[in-house]
């Protein structure tokens, strides 16, 4: 199972200070070793270094590890940031070399990689010293109040913070009831009077319908103390989707159904689309050939089948399949293919077992329709029966129908015959719309490279 991000907030403002930093870092070791490995040709290796550092900061981006600056520990930091230097820089080495046709020494790029690495991990020491030794010298005692999964979720991430020492002092409420993990110290009374007390430093307030009139009333009282009270807003109540907080002329909003791409994300998955499917379309142009012909031998009919589908934000396409089959399903007509299935031509069986059926939609991505990767879309008539049944199924809809899915790689597709293996198909669907990365589509690649193709459940 995947680990899922609550949320995703806007990039904390000295996050700036950290690229910059890190920026230094590449640009000087870069130069370091130029000058000790070919000082009089620096000026080759100027356009590559760019290219590295542009590299850096789009993986940097598109992982999000800027938005999460500091909130983990630091061996848990540090091996982010080598995985981003890793992918950023690597990428960038091949991308330079297929362009430019310029073979950049390999000795020189295992030198420049390892010297990075070894004062990315230097310099992460000394932000750890610099941060037990003063950072943490000051201890906050942190209490909360409200709904109880909201607390121990936050109290387990605050002990992780490796720049703030916080001290969880317990929970607050009116019922004489325990926290798991968390000692309830009293009544809001008390609560109050620990605050003027100056025994608390944060009281963190989570948002409810049933206790709105406490809130307030809380919320004025501890106007009183020197506490920074933090009020959590009540999204737990909901399954979130690529949950992101923005603030809009200064007004906060939590969006609680979202897609992962937009802005930055949008163009990468477009670009890994469009050279993707271009690539793949030359290498299976000879298989597409002999497959069209087979199909115009062995049965009457055209070689293509369009399908109407729901794509992005539920507006229909037409999906390009070859036949299988001797008639042609669409609309409120269509019925899923089961074993020894009648309506199937010669090879349609083994053309839909192989996915090989599946191969024209290559030109679905290529024209935009589609990606390589995201949830396989459904005829038209399967959605408006599973999205009564189903909660949050028109979900999967956020993003564009896929190829092949996280739902396929774990075993979810083919014939869906029940209810519950089409919610266990949607779960994945979100699961991957929920975890999108770009090293998430190429695992699915290579999952479906090595086991994706054949299902027994394919008819």
């Amino acid at each position: 199972m995947l680990r899922h991000k609550v949320s995703r907030s806007a990039m904390p403002s000295f996050a700036i200070f950290q690229i910059i930093f890190d920026m230094v870092i590449i640009f000087a070791s870069s130069i370091t070793v130029c000058y000790l490995f070919d000082h009089e040709s620096i000026q080759l290796y100027v356009p590559f270094i760019s290219l590295v550092v542009i590299c850096f900061l789009l993986v940097a981006i598109v992982r999000d590890f800027y938005h999460s600056l500091f909130s983990t520990r630091v061996n848990a930091l540090f091996i982010a940031l080598l995985k981003v230097w890793s992918i950023g820089f690597w990428s960038a080495a091949i991308i330079y070399e297929v362009i430019t046709l310029f073979s950049v020494p390999f000795l020189f790029l295992c030198c420049w990689f390892v010297a990075t690495c070894i004062i990315f991990y230097l310099y992460h020491l000394l932000f750890h010293y610099l941060g037990k030794h003063f950072f943490r010298k000051r201890v906050l005692n942190v209490a909360f109040i409200g709904r109880q999964s909201q607390g121990r979720l936050l109290a387990r991430n605050l002990k992780k913070m490796s720049w703030t020492n916080y001290n969880i002092v317990g929970f607050y409420d009116e019922k004489k009831h325990s926290v798991s993990g968390i000692e309830r110290k009293g009544d809001f009374q008390q609560l109050i009077k620990d605050a003027k007390e100056g025994l608390l430093d944060q009281i963190y307030i989570s948002d409810s319908s049933e206790l709105h009139k406490d809130i307030v009333y809380l919320i004025n009282q501890l106007a009183d103390t020197t506490c920074s009270v933090m009020l959590l807003p009540d999204i737990f109540t909901f399954s979130l989707l690529r949950s992101r907080i923005y603030t809009i002329n200064n007004i906060p909003v939590v969006s609680i159904y979202d897609t992962p791409f937009k802005g930055l994300n949008a163009f990468i998955k477009r670009v890994e689309d469009i050279i993707g499917s271009f690539i793949i379309l030359v290498m299976i142009s000879p298989v597409l050939l002999i497959i069209a012909i087979a199909i115009k031998l062995t049965s009457k009919g055209p070689i293509l089948f369009k399908q109407d589908r729901y794509g992005v934000n539920g507006k229909l396409i037409k999906v390009l399949k070859f036949r299988s089959m001797k008639v042609m399903e669409n609309d409120s007509q269509v019925k899923q293919a089961t074993k020894n299935d009648p309506r199937l031509t010669k090879i349609g069986s083994f053309l839909r077992k192989t996915s090989l059926d599946e191969l024209p939609q290559f030109f679905n991505v290529l024209f935009g329709d589609m990606s390589i990767v995201g949830p396989r879309p459904h005829a038209v008539v399967h959605n408006e029966q599973y999205r009564s049944e189903i909660m949050g199924y028109m979900l999967r809809h956020k993003v564009k129908p896929g190829i092949t899915g996280w739902a396929q790689i774990n075993g979810y597709r083919g014939e869906t015959d029940t209810l519950d293996k089409m919610e266990k198909r949607v779960k994945y669907d979100l699961e991957y719309i929920h975890n999108w990365s770009v090293t998430f589509d190429i695992k699915i690649i290579l999952l479906t490279i090595v086991k994706g193709f054949i299902s027994k459940t394919a008819y």
